[in-house]
């Protein structure tokens, strides 16, 4: 099943000006090789093709040379579409001396002219949205993280386009940077070759046919007000450099640590899909262009202004792919504004507001383009999951934590139905069947009795909703028993689900969660080695995968029989070797040293805390004296010592110097 995306490249179809012709051809014959789907594809399947490894011959066909024995030969895919075809819709290559026209590097000239053709439609509505946004009295960061999340919202619709686009672009603008122009001469040395530096050639009178720009990345972000407030406008060469950092960490996506990239075949039809986390993505590029701090950006403490959502009568007259960008870009600085470890994170006005504005927002959208709308589907999913999570952290009354856990339960069976029906893209399914699990499991840990009679239902919920969410990302059911066959950004985001399988709390349950946590540690760990300490802090990365190893395998030490001694032992060691890697960590000592972490303390405390305190009893000469100090400090910081696990840990180390 294709699936809907909010921001899709659209195939041209008709009848186009003479000079559009070109440009219509060559995004007809690139459509069907980056995977980009559409009713009158006269070959009837797609391929997804590598940039580096596409001829022009294969361009100027449309269809790509067979891997070998028992695929599918050219001529009869050609064939097919030939006898399949009338007058009107006959395909034929695209001349050798029309591709010549292009250069300097032809082929990557002409994928870049395609794949600016076929992202018209969404190109124009993330610039229309960004100048908007630049009307509003918005921090700057904010700006440039809702311009850097509706550029990957289209990454996410179409990646292999997307990914060859910012190829072809770095190709061309190395080829036409002219550095010998810049080179002093005195006229007194004639040139001595055709090709010796200081020998322009002429330019083209034709500039479309040296194409250096992708639109979507160079020409939206020059939409985008990122000046000082009071200061002077950002120059065309700063530009240039924010657009090539953005667009080199589009290479970067499927990468561990980078979202999930896969490959997926329907029938003949193949397509890539991405997972991703937005405020994750965009959070560390925006900090670093604009020099900011990783955790708190450029944002007031508290009044934080929200991107204003157009009223009915503007919306009513909005074409569908600016309203589905208008919901990309709330959702993109709800998520980043999320993401953000600040004051105002926290400040109950402000994450009412971002909850009220995704509601109306969702509302909107459904009535505009209708409830099946991924755009709808979006921001509504999106919603559930604030108004559970605030509803659990905010201590709210548990009438309206229940009102919260139904509506979500509601919402993950009407994301299970739309991409079952095609109605919602693989990528965008997994992402809201993920965030809701997280948040209904976060219900069923904080609610004590008052969720008894709703828990098989939610069990039963999220046991399916997991299921078929690794489904959409193209894991096996059971990830445990194929980490083998995972690449390492599959097993990175299985952490989530790990945590499921520890919450269950089975034996077998365990065992499993703990196969994933070890695969997850060590790759969160690479990872985490070239990330600033401050995002590692943040967010699911490698300390909190160790602290939840370090608690299922403890669980396990406890469940297993005493008879299975060597069982045992592996899950005690195992326990202490993520206990160590805690208190090893960097941002151990970064949350120690800094305000407003005392949630974060206390989950880190309840996870390391039993195995610490076998540790200390049973051998704690074991630890060295960074270990010692970290652990009293983390213990000593983590909260009152009312709690009987931090009484006996701070009795346990007392006598320890």
């Amino acid at each position: 099943m294709p699936g809907m995306h909010t921001l899709p490249a659209v195939v041209p179809e008709g009848e186009f000006p003479r000079s559009e012709i070109v440009p219509v051809r060559l995004a007809r014959r690139a459509a069907p090789l980056f995977g980009i789907r559409w009713a009158n594809n006269p070959y009837d399947r797609t391929w997804v093709c590598d940039f580096t490894a596409l001829t022009l011959s294969e361009i100027a066909r449309g269809v790509p040379l067979p891997a070998g024995e028992g695929t599918t030969p050219i001529e009869a895919i050609l064939e097919a579409a030939l006898e399949a075809a009338d007058e009107t819709t006959r395909v034929m290559p695209v001349a050798n001396a029309t591709l010549n026209r292009f250069g300097p590097h032809t082929k990557s000239a002409v994928v870049l002219t395609a794949a600016n053709r076929l992202l018209t439609d969404a190109t124009a509505a993330v610039t229309t949205v960004c100048r908007d946004l630049c009307r509003q009295n918005l921090p700057r960061s904010l700006r440039l993280a809702i311009w850097a999340g509706l550029v990957l919202e289209v990454f996410r619709a179409q990646p292999a386009l997307v990914v060859a686009a910012v190829q072809a672009r770095s190709v061309q603008r190395s080829l036409t940077a002219q550095w010998g122009d810049h080179v002093a001469r005195d006229p007194s040395i004639a040139p001595a070759a055709r090709s010796e530096i200081g020998t322009t050639s002429p330019s083209p009178a034709d500039r479309s046919l040296t194409p250096v720009r992708f639109a979507l990345v160079d020409d939206t972000l020059d939409a985008v007000d990122l000046a000082v407030p009071g200061g002077t406008p950002i120059g065309p060469e700063r530009r240039d450099d924010l657009a090539s950092a953005w667009a080199r960490r589009l290479l970067h996506m499927g990468r561990s640590g980078s979202g999930i990239v896969w490959l997926q075949d329907d029938a003949g039809h193949r397509a890539t899909h991405a997972y991703y986390r937005s405020g994750a993505m965009v959070a560390p590029f925006v900090g670093e262009a604009l020099d900011t701090d990783l955790l708190t950006g450029d944002l007031p403490s508290q009044d934080v202004p929200l991107p204003a959502w157009p009223d009915d009568d503007t919306l009513a007259r909005t074409d569908p792919f600016t309203v589905r960008a208008h919901a990309v870009a709330l959702h993109v600085a709800a998520a980043y504004l999320r993401y953000l470890e600040t004051p105002a994170q926290r400040w109950p006005p402000l994450k009412a507001s971002i909850r009220d504005l995704v509601d109306r927002a969702a509302t909107a959208v459904g009535l505009r383009l209708g409830p099946g709308d991924p755009a709808h589907l979006l921001l509504a999913g999106f919603g559930q999951r604030l108004a559970l999570e605030d509803a659990l952290r905010d201590g709210e009354p548990p009438a309206t934590v229940r009102a919260a856990v139904t509506r979500q339960l509601d919402g993950l069976r009407r994301t299970r139905q739309t991409w079952h029906t095609g109605h919602l893209a693989p990528g965008t399914a997994s992402y809201l069947m993920e965030i809701g699990c997280v948040a209904l499991g976060e219900a069923l840990d904080q609610s004590g009795n008052d969720l008894d009679d709703l828990r098989a239902t939610v069990g039963r919920s999220l046991a399916r909703t997991w299921r078929e969410a690794l489904a959409a990302r193209g894991i096996p059911e059971d990830p445990a028993s194929t980490l083998d066959r995972l690449t390492g950004s599959q097993i990175f985001h299985l952490f989530r689900y790990a945590e499921h399988l520890a919450r269950r709390g089975g034996a077998s349950d365990l065992r499993r969660a703990l196969a994933v946590l070890d695969a997850v540690t060590e790759v969160r760990d690479r990872v985490a080695q070239d990330e600033p300490v401050g995002i590692v802090v943040k967010h699911t990365a490698a300390r909190q995968s160790h602290e939840l190893a370090c608690s299922v395998a403890w669980r396990l030490t406890v469940l297993t029989p005493p008879r299975e001694r060597s069982a045992v032992a592996r899950a005690r060691d195992s326990a202490e070797r993520h206990l160590r890697a805690v208190l090893a960590d960097p941002s151990t000592t970064a949350i120690l040293a800094a305000p407003g972490h005392d949630r974060t303390l206390s989950w880190a405390v309840d996870a390391i805390g039993p195995a610490l305190l076998d540790l200390l009893r049973r051998d704690p000469a074991s630890l060295d004296r960074t270990e010692l100090d970290r652990a009293r400090r983390l213990v000593a910081a983590a909260g009152p010592q009312s709690s009987s696990l931090v009484a006996d840990l701070s009795t346990a180390l007392a006598p320890l110097r």
